[in-house]
């Protein structure tokens, strides 16, 4: 009796919710299976009677698993529901342990993944300061870029200017030099005639001979003064002419960039017509083939037209014909019924009403010839 009621107790206690400890209430997995308490003497069966609680116990799981305890129709007996039971439990500890490896491999893969993402943001914020650094210094970059373009054109200005100025010393020099020359070949013209004429040695005594060479030594120096005076005045005319040169070729380069700058506006008016021109004549193309089209549609319809009055023309003049047959066949039976009236040999009087139908008949047999 003592062993009955130990049997019966361990039984009804799968219908509790216990569960063993250590093990979380709020696993879905689990919420599936009920287990026995761990103790060893709760599971215990002894005899029992054939017409006890346990003879009509069915133990079952959810439908869909293959270790259902109601699977068979007949009730259980002691043996099987404990083979059963030991292989649920067996099959909960199974997956105890698989839930065990899958919640570690998940928070080793969500470590792994918080890790990454620390390292991910890491390497956007190094990127955009980089970044930011980049076109820090790619407007650095630009803006000296376009200085020394600046720096680069003033240059070549003042190189052009120089180079000019350059050419028109040289210019200045060389004429210098042709007159310098001219003015030396004079001196030594000079020279020669003034030797030429010296006095005759012994003719007359040394101090007249001193003070004549001291007279053309004047007159040679009043002559070199004139001379010199006739090229600084020749020289200042040509600085005078090469300023006015230099402001006319200053006011030349000026018209020729006005007349470029306008070269260049007619350019692009000429390019803006032409492009205009192109676009209105691809227009007026356009248009004269629609109207083109549009002709050829009312040829079309226009010869349609003709050829539905032709058909026309052709039903008025059989139905035309079809009236006048109508007509004469009328009257030859009318003239039928009249002799068939007056050859009557019954005597009998026959009252036959015919209308004569001239126009309005005629005119809707006609129609009837048409519509036909």
């Amino acid at each position: 009796s003592k062993r009955k009621g130990t049997a019966m107790m361990a039984v009804s206690s799968l219908h509790e919710p216990s569960m063993p400890a250590g093990t979380e209430g709020s696993d879905d997995l689990m919420s599936d299976f009920v287990v026995l308490p761990a103790s060893d003497d709760s599971i215990g069966f002894g005899p029992v009677a054939a017409n006890g609680p346990l003879e009509h116990l069915k133990l079952s799981l959810p439908q869909d698993d293959g270790t259902s305890l109601s699977s068979c129709s007949d009730d259980l007996t002691h043996q099987e529901a404990e083979e059963r039971i030991a292989k649920v439990l067996q099959e909960n500890a199974i997956l105890k342990e698989k839930v065990a490896k899958s919640t570690a491999k998940i928070r080793q893969q969500f470590e792994a993944f918080t890790t990454w993402q620390k390292q991910l943001d890491k390497a956007q914020n190094a990127l955009k300061a980089e970044l930011a650094m980049a076109q820090l210094m790619l407007d650095e970059k630009t803006s000296a870029e376009a200085e020394l373009r600046k720096q680069v054109q003033e240059l070549a200005a003042e190189r052009q200017a120089l180079l000019e100025a350059n050419t028109a010393v040289a210019q200045e020099r060389d004429e210098a030099t042709k007159q310098a020359e001219a003015v030396q070949a004079v001196s030594v013209t000079s020279e020669e005639s003034v030797s030429f004429c010296d006095p005759v040695p012994g003719l007359l005594p040394s101090k007249d001979k001193a003070e004549m060479s001291l007279s053309q030594t004047m007159v040679k120096l009043h002559d070199e003064q004139s001379k010199t005076a006739q090229l600084t005045e020749k020289i200042e005319q040509l600085t005078e002419k090469l300023e006015a040169a230099s402001r006319e070729a200053e006011e030349s380069g000026a018209k020729v960039a006005a007349l470029k700058q306008k070269l260049h506006e007619a350019e692009s008016r000429n390019a803006a017509l032409t492009s205009q021109a192109t676009t209105k004549c691809a227009e007026l193309e356009t248009a004269l083939l629609e109207k083109e089209a549009l002709v050829r549609a009312l040829q079309g319809q226009c010869e349609s037209k003709v050829a539905e009055v032709d058909d026309l023309r052709r039903a008025l003049l059989t139905a035309e014909k079809n009236c006048d047959r109508a007509r004469r066949d009328y009257a030859e039976l009318l003239r039928t019924w009249q002799e068939f009236e007056n050859s009557n040999d019954a005597g009998e009087r026959t009252f036959v009403r015919v209308e004569r139908q001239s126009g309005v008949a005629a005119s809707r047999q006609a129609e009837k010839h048409m519509q036909e």
